[in-house]
């Protein structure tokens, strides 16, 4: 394959990618002006999810954290525990 060749294939493959990105940014701006017509305002939330600590070490600290984190998202959140 000469050079013409290749770089001719990878301008069509970042075209194909690039344009493939925008469409699914329009989809999504598309989608969230429909729930905002039907004035259906979508709510921001913040999900902590906290793993792999024992309650009885570091579980009051790794808690406080979580609730933390939460608060400053103006406390508009859920932590999960597993």
């Amino acid at each position: 394959m000469s050079a013409l060749a290749a770089n001719s294939m990878l301008a069509a493959i970042s075209a194909d990618s690039m344009l493939r990105t925008i469409t699914a940014i329009a989809a999504l701006g598309a989608a969230a002006r429909g729930a905002r017509a039907a004035g259906s305002d979508p709510i921001a939330t913040t999900t902590v999810i906290v793993h792999g600590y024992s309650p009885s070490e570091k579980g009051a600290w790794v808690q406080g954290m979580a609730e933390a984190i939460v608060a400053r998202a103006g406390g508009v959140g859920a932590v999960y525990r597993y």
